[in-house]
């Protein structure tokens, strides 16, 4: 049986009198009998995440990839069977594509990130907007063309996107993209 700690959201064994990440007491009412799919899932992600957090944060690039692209496919198969990710998950997830994205000098996990926010039609948070802002697109000039056709696209599907997209975000999307604004159609 697993518990899943109430302070931090955090599953772990239910022996344990506390919770391993955060301290908080264990509560018998938390206690998940035969860990459902769902629950079970996201205890999976949870756990690919924080792994390649640590990998991400010593900078072991192969060991971060390895994770990341298990990490990918349960993401990809979750939009495949017609998942919708909170879109809290979808900046978790591809912030840490994004990391992997600058620590390696490389596109394709930008690619992969943008991809995701578009199938699940979720703007970026500012924290991915963060993350994207430090990607250096001198060295990653194919980067700086998907973030181009990412902002165009969010800024025509604006209307569908959660959570809407205020003005601040949109004008910090089409600043990193070097993207000329467009013009807004009158009210």
């Amino acid at each position: 049986f697993m518990t899943v700690c109430q302070a931090c959201g955090t599953p772990f064994p239910e022996q344990s009198p506390q919770c391993p990440h955060c301290g908080a007491p264990r509560r018998d009412d938390d206690t998940i009998s035969g860990l459902v799919v769902e629950p079970r899932r996201n205890w999976t992600f949870q756990l690919l995440g924080e792994v390649i957090e640590r990998a991400l944060s010593t900078g072991r690039a192969v060991e971060a990839e390895r994770v990341m692209r298990r990490a990918a496919k349960e993401v990809d198969e979750r939009m495949s069977a017609g998942e919708r990710l909170a879109p809290e998950q979808v900046s978790t997830i591809t912030g840490f594509a994004l990391r992997l994205a600058a620590l390696q000098r490389g596109a394709s996990w930008v690619h992969w990130a943008l991809n995701v926010h578009r199938d699940q039609a979720v703007f970026p948070s500012a924290d991915f907007l963060a993350r994207l802002e430090e990607l250096d697109f001198e060295a990653i000039p194919e980067a700086a063309t998907f973030v181009d056709e990412f902002s165009h696209w969010a800024e025509r599907e604006r209307a569908s996107l959660r959570p809407p997209p205020d003005a601040d975000r949109l004008g910090r999307l089409r600043r990193i993209s070097q993207a000329p604004p467009t013009e807004t159609p009158p009210a």
